[in-house]
């Protein structure tokens, strides 16, 4: 008599390959250097569940000889990343996002191992909100000189991409603006969204960057390069209206890229093998993208000025090809087993497991790629008795998977109540630092926001300073409804801000004031 036993596991899985150099001698003992090929391992694991279906010692059927069919399905956690995996890199490798569950078939009674076998199934992580993320971003004025060190000139160019979330197999238009006013021509004006993955397995790592999409904007009247005379009178102008001219120039090129009269639309290929993958922050692996638009100047030492905009892949909304309506997935062949009787089945009433899953835990080396290493956990019960605290939030939100998710989650719990209501400018700022997703960051501070009594403008300049440049307007847009003391102290907020960022929340301000 036998039992069965089925788990659910995800992990990340990674590969670095290195040289090790080893200082030897020769035969006539001269002094040379050899190099070994080595691989370094590490995985961490992202879930652990058990799918109590049947037990080895009671509370479950003890299974005779026989062929058995166990339908069974299970939830999964909706902050699971996407499987993914990609090789080569620069030094060599892999890394991989992987799923599978695990059969375990134990004699009744026995004390052994028993008999394991285990599927490998793909995971589509759950799309985030539907809420355009969108990125005005910051018009930059940057030099064209020639040679490397003659100045020509200096072109203004700013861009407004409609959402920079994004899934696979889905588009994003970007508009452009700029106002050239150097000698040099801009030939063409290019959008490309790049990928890179970065992985590590001990003091090891590796990176890989991927092409995924180029487009080029269309030339334009403001591309053409300036006359002589041309170029004293901008000049002239430029000294007579130094103080005012930065914010003029910002509010010029936000009204011809508004315009929308210059712009491409971006078409994301859809996900696969070592190509595009989700955007994703673990412990081993880290995947980025990027929008870089870069103008293209004539010759070979002339500059080409560009600027970078953060994006982020994820799960579309619609998959393609999957017209089931009722939502049940796709259904996967079962396994073909040794010694299978498909005429003589015994299929058991379909399970539905409840199990609490083990999520997160912390990076760990492997000996070598097929070790199931034991990763220490990280599971909602962290800290045991401890009650409560800021210092155990932030622990939970450094090995969670999902910290947006931790944050909801433990929100919703009243014993975490007073600890979020009382939070202090730096306690905010602190938890905000620990979201490792960029784009989270504003919707994590606007959560916390609504719980914190006493929510004042100095909440603001905390956060305001934990995040990174680009997401700070949205995240002051945010949370400006949130301060109780707006009225008197909405200036401390304005203070700080950049000229653009005054010029894209002026109108933010002005509501908020009027009440």
């Amino acid at each position: 008599d036998v039992s069965l036993q089925l788990r659910f596991k995800g992990s990340e899985k990674t590969c670095v390959e290195y040289y090790e150099v080893i200082h030897d001698r020769d035969g006539d003992g001269n002094q040379i250097e050899r190099r070994i090929p080595r691989q370094q391992y590490g995985k961490r694991n992202i879930i652990e569940m058990a799918l109590p279906i049947s037990s080895p010692e009671g509370g479950g059927e003890v299974m005779n000889a026989g062929s058995y069919s166990y339908p069974f399905e299970f939830q999964l956690p909706i902050s699971l990343p996407s499987t993914m995996k990609v090789y080569g890199g620069h030094d060599g490798g892999e890394c991989e996002v992987k799923y599978k569950v695990e059969a375990v078939i134990k004699r009744a009674g026995s004390w052994g191992g028993g008999k394991e076998e285990e599927v490998e199934i793909p995971i589509m992580a759950a799309p985030p909100s539907s809420e355009p993320v969108g990125y005005f971003v910051q018009p930059v004025t940057r030099p064209i000189k020639t040679c490397c060190c003659f100045n020509r000139g200096d072109v203004t160019f700013g861009a407004n991409v409609d959402d920079t979330r994004v899934g696979c197999g889905e588009s994003m238009k970007v508009d452009f603006g700029c106002k050239n006013e150097s000698g040099i021509e801009i030939e063409t004006v290019e959008a490309v969204v790049r990928q890179h993955v970065h992985w590590s397995a001990g003091y090891h790592s590796n990176d890989a960057t991927h092409h995924l999409v180029e487009r080029d904007f269309m030339q334009t009247q403001d591309m053409q390069a300036r006359s002589k005379e041309e170029l004293e009178q901008i000049k002239m102008n430029a000294n007579s209206q130094f103080q005012s001219r930065s914010m003029d120039l910002y509010r010029e090129i936000r009204q011809i890229v508004q315009e929308g009269s210059n712009s491409v639309q971006l078409d994301i290929p859809y996900a696969g093998m070592n190509t595009v993958c989700d955007t994703y922050s673990g412990q081993l692996i880290q995947v980025s993208h990027t929008l870089s638009i870069t103008m293209q100047t004539p010759g070979c030492c002339t500059s080409n000025p560009s600027v970078d905009i953060p994006m982020q892949i994820v799960s579309p909304e619609a998959v393609e090809g999957n017209n089931d309506e009722e939502g049940d997935g796709y259904d996967a062949p079962a396994p073909t087993l040794d010694g299978w009787d498909a005429g003589n089945v015994t299929t058991i009433e379909p399970a539905y497991p409840v199990s609490n899953p083990i999520l997160g835990g912390n990076a760990t080396d492997a000996a070598d790629d097929e070790e199931d290493v034991i990763v220490d956990p990280f599971n909602n019960e962290m800290g045991g008795d401890e009650p409560p605290s800021l210092t155990l939030l932030l622990q939970k939100l450094d090995q969670s998977i999902s910290p947006k998710s931790t944050v909801k989650d433990l929100i919703n719990d009243s014993e975490w109540g007073d600890v979020f209501a009382s939070l202090t400018p730096n306690d905010y700022a602190a938890i905000i630092k620990r979201v490792k997703v960029e784009f989270d960051q504003a919707d994590v501070a606007n959560i916390i926001a609504e719980v914190i009594e006493g929510f004042v403008c100095a909440h603001v300049i905390a956060a305001y300073g934990a995040v990174k440049e680009w997401t700070r307007e949205q995240l002051v847009r945010k949370l400006l409804n949130h301060c109780t003391d707006v009225k008197e102290n909405a200036n401390s907020i304005f203070e700080i801000l950049t000229d653009w960022e005054r010029v894209c929340l002026e109108r933010d301000f002005e509501r908020v004031k009027e009440g």
